[in-house]
């Protein structure tokens, strides 16, 4: 504020400095509109430099306005809007009709506790060394290894987009029957989470929650 005073001070002074001679018979009016004018002009001179107000009328002089119709432009975000809702339910649809057709046709082997599976907790870190594994997890040679990449379409945080990973919560063990079984059948719907990916570039993660308690997401 301090600096726009100056400016217009410094103006008036220039304006008062250069009005022409006034003659004896210019009246006061004549000679307080005469001020006026050159006031003014210099004023809009002076806004038009720190305005840029040519520069930016140049860089749209190019421009060919167009009318738009608003109801066109709603109906046309609501269609891209409702296309994208309808990828996303055909892959949660996809998930579903998998997930019912696994669990129906699965069977649970007493005699097969040797399987193993991707675990979300703890994190699996791909530069994770033999000596900093928790050794006095009686299961640890349950839990598979997995490579991780960064990817720029997860925000480049690391992933592995070739499988699914299993969180169990800490009040679950994995072990039990319910939860052994989900984690074992669960396991077919990494075939239908890259489908659905490839299918839709745009999808990010991918889930899955059993009764049991576990919890599928894809990618790792």
């Amino acid at each position: 504020m301090k600096l726009y005073y100056t400016v217009i001070s410094a103006a008036l002074l220039f304006v008062i400095c250069n009005l022409p001679q006034v003659s004896k018979c210019m009246t006061q009016g004549d000679l307080i509109s005469q001020w006026a004018d050159k006031l003014g002009e210099q004023l809009w001179n002076l806004g038009t430099v720190v305005t840029k107000r040519l520069d930016i009328e140049n860089s749209y002089a190019f421009v060919n306005p167009e009318t738009k119709d608003p109801e066109k432009i709603i109906n046309d975000i609501v269609k891209n809007v409702s296309a994208m809702m309808m990828k996303k339910r055909k892959a949660v649809v996809c998930i579903l009709k998998k997930a019912e057709m696994a669990a129906a046709e699965f069977e649970l082997n007493d005699t097969d506790r040797n399987y193993t599976y991707y675990r979300s907790n703890p994190p699996i870190k791909d530069d994770q060394n033999d000596d900093d594994e928790d050794h006095s997890d009686p299961d640890i040679d349950m839990y598979r290894r997995m490579d991780l990449d960064n990817d720029t379409h997860f925000f480049n945080i690391p992933v592995n987009t070739a499988h699914s990973s299993v969180h169990v919560p800490t009040n679950i063990y994995h072990r039990h029957d319910e939860a052994e079984t989900a984690i074992k059948w669960s396991s077919v719907l990494d075939e239908v989470f890259i489908q659905n990916y490839r299918a839709d570039p745009a999808l990010t993660w991918q889930y899955f929650g059993s009764s049991s308690g576990i919890m599928r997401h894809y990618p790792e």
